[in-house]
């Protein structure tokens, strides 16, 4: 099975004269949401609990980051005794797979690594940090996060699980996924090149890591979404697939103004549209479903809502696509706050009120993100009672970090 991509639009030379904030007005509105969305991903599949042991795959990003700083400071002629001055601070914070069924609104188990790495360390640099499991039938909290904090860089992503083995493709891909970034051979020269190749690469791993006969688990209809953020040389390196939304905040005297800084990959977007229907895939509405789904031309599969994702081999031979969204954005004197969540946040919560929701914590983004998951919850039960989508908040107090 093959990846149908059609070859993307010669615009770059117009976007490089853009200003970094002109990004954010140019997305494609989304359709109107109805009042009971269905927050299955796909028609078939989505709620078939794994029994299977979750993947264990080589994940020591603090060496890998080690490894990465060490050839910058080389190629910079950095003499051998001051390098890696930063190893002490160096953490990474990232979920953990549970085997058990969890409860609704129980938080994920979180992975610590690094000598200061610990959630009250965390809250002291500016980051706060919620993943609760959702009321599904589904045992498994499918979202899973990444935190990798050095003073070289720091690394963020939100990644949301979908399929009978959802859970099971964010967890392989959320360590997966920074390390190639780290690794890859155009990190110093150019990040653009690395973050593109290295979501393309992530895909391919995946698969070929599901195709091989111990496997116990597989990407045919599940999948993972990815919005990483990579903050380093004053700028805003975006890498993104799927649904889930970054959204940065601005400081406006004693207003807080929010600033969407992906788009929510949607297969009704003019140019997912066009890319799905070239590869022989159309795009409906099911009577009672409230999302705009892909399909095979004749087939009632694969079902799925969003338009690009990691994983999906079956929605990728119709266009569902793994290149990445990618934004280069120069930090500014106002930027205050990134927020990173999955949809589960997005579907009932505005970005201007997850922006004022976070604000009104200040840099106690620890009890933001506590607050932003728990309104996001209470909208779910109030509008949907017995079903609620997995919550994840990533909440970055940019003053506080790169201080």
């Amino acid at each position: 099975m093959g990846i149908c991509m059609q070859k993307p639009k010669k615009e770059s030379s117009t976007k490089k004269e853009q200003s970094p904030m002109a990004t954010y007005e140019t997305k494609e509105k989304e359709p109107a949401q109805l009042q009971r969305p269905i927050r299955k991903q796909h028609v078939r599949l989505s709620v078939v609990p794994s029994k299977t042991p979750l993947a264990n795959i080589d994940s020591d990003l603090l060496t890998s980051v080690k490894e990465a700083i060490t050839k910058s400071e080389k190629s910079h002629g950095v003499p051998e005794d001051g390098q890696n001055e930063s190893k002490n601070s160096r953490i990474l914070v990232a979920g953990a797979p549970h085997e058990g069924r969890q409860n609704g609104f129980e938080d994920k188990r979180i992975r610590f690594e690094g000598e200061n790495s610990n959630m009250s360390y965390v809250s002291s640099i500016g980051v706060g940090i919620a993943c609760k499991k959702g009321l599904k039938e589904d045992p498994h909290n499918q979202d899973d996060f990444t935190v990798l904090v050095d003073k070289a860089f720091q690394f963020f992503g939100v990644f949301d699980g979908h399929g009978a083995y959802g859970h099971e493709i964010s967890n392989f891909i959320h360590l997966l996924l920074p390390k190639l970034i780290i690794k890859h051979e155009q990190f110093e020269e150019n990040i653009h090149e690395a973050i593109i190749q290295s979501f393309l690469r992530a895909n391919s791993s995946l698969v070929e890591h599901c195709d091989k006969p111990e496997s116990t688990y597989d990407c045919m209809m599940s999948g993972t979404t990815a919005t990483t953020v990579l903050i380093r040389n004053g700028h805003i390196f975006i890498g993104h697939v799927g649904d889930s939304r970054a959204v940065l905040c601005l400081k406006n005297g004693e207003n807080i103004e929010a600033k969407r800084l992906t788009t929510d990959h949607k297969p009704t977007l003019a140019g997912e549209l066009q890319r799905i229907q070239a590869c022989n895939g159309e795009v409906k509405q099911l009577p009672d479903d409230v999302p705009h789904r892909i399909f095979m031309k004749g087939k009632d599969y694969p079902g799925l809502s969003t338009s690009r994702a990691l994983g999906d081999a079956i929605a990728q031979m119709v266009g569902v696509s793994p290149l990445p969204q990618y934004e280069d954005v120069p930090i500014q004197d106002n930027f205050e706050y990134i927020i990173m969540c999955s949809d589960g946040v997005w579907e009932f919560v505005k970005d201007q009120e997850a922006a004022d929701t976070i604000a009104k914590s200040g840099k106690n983004v620890r009890q933001g993100a506590q607050n932003l998951a728990s309104l996001a919850w209470q909208r779910w039960i109030t509008n949907e009672e017995d079903v609620v989508d997995d919550i994840t908040v990533l909440a970055i107090h940019l003053p506080s970090l790169l201080k």
